[in-house]
C-alpha cells in the first residue's frame, strides 16, 4: 500500500496546532500564575488533552516520514525516527508534572517549572530528528526545505542547552522558536500538498 503523504501532512498539522495551543494558549496562563490551578485547572487539563494528541499523532507521522523518506538513506530514515518516537515518549511522560500540578496546586509553580524543564531537553531529541530530516530532503533535492528543518533542529538544539546551562536565556531565546515554527509549516504544507518532488524521485 503507498504511503499518503497528505494524510502524514494532516499529522503534522495536528502536532503543530497542538503544540501551539497547549503551550501557547491552555498553559501559559497558569506558568505567569500558578494559583489560577486552585480555582479551575480546566485549561491544564485540556493542555494536558493536546499534548497527548500530539504525541499520538507524532507516533504515526514518524512512521510514515520513515516509509516517505527512506529511499533517501535507510539507516539516517530510521535513525531520525528513532529520535522522534523519543521526544514523543517524553512529552507523554511529561503530562505526569501537569497532573501533579492539579493534584498539589500549593507546589504548582514548582510542577509546572519542573514540566517546562523536560518538555525543553525533550525538544533536543526532536532536534536531531530535524537535522537528519532535513538532510533526507536536501538528498531527495529538496533544498530550501530540508535546509529549513536543518535550521529548526538547530534552533531546537540551542533552546534545550540553554535550558540546561543559561536559564536566564532561554525565555529570551524563545522567539527564536519562530523560524521552527515557519519550517515545520512550510514542510506540513508540502505534505499536505502531495509531496509530488519527492514522490516522483522515489519511483
Amino acid at each position: 500500500m503507498p504511503v499518503s503523504p497528505r494524510f502524514a501532512g494532516i499529522l503534522y498539522l495536528v502536532i503543530i496546532l497542538c503544540g501551539v495551543a497547549s503551550e501557547a494558549v491552555f498553559r501559559a496562563p497558569f506558568r505567569a500564575d500558578p494559583a489560577l490551578v486552585v480555582g479551575d485547572a480546566l485549561g491544564l487539563r485540556i493542555s494536558m488533552l493536546a499534548d497527548l494528541a500530539m504525541a499520538l499523532a507524532d507516533v504515526g507521522l514518524a512512521v510514515l516520514l520513515l516509509a516517505l523518506l527512506q529511499p533517501f538513506g535507510t539507516w539516517l530514515a530510521v535513525a531520525a525516527t528513532a529520535f522522534r518516537l523519543v521526544q514523543a515518549a517524553c512529552i507523554a511522560g511529561g503530562l505526569g508534572w501537569i497532573m501533579a500540578a492539579i493534584l498539589d496546586p500549593s507546589g504548582a509553580g514548582d510542577w509546572l517549572s519542573l514540566h517546562g524543564v523536560a518538555y525543553d531537553v525533550s525538544l533536543a531529541f526532536f532536534a536531531v530528528n530535524c537535522v537528519l530530516t532535513g538532510v533526507l530532503l536536501q538528498r531527495a533535492g529538496l533544498w530550501w526545505l530540508g535546509r529549513g528543518v536543518v535550521a529548526s533542529g538547530i534552533v531546537y538544539a540551542t533552546g534545550s542547552v540553554l535550558r540546561i546551562v543559561a536559564p536566564a536565556m532561554a525565555d529570551g531565546f524563545a522567539v527564536a522558536y519562530a523560524v521552527s515554527l515557519v519550517a515545520e509549516t512550510a514542510f506540513c504544507l508540502w505534505l499536505l500538498l502531495g509531496a509530488r518532488g519527492l514522490m516522483l524521485r522515489t519511483e
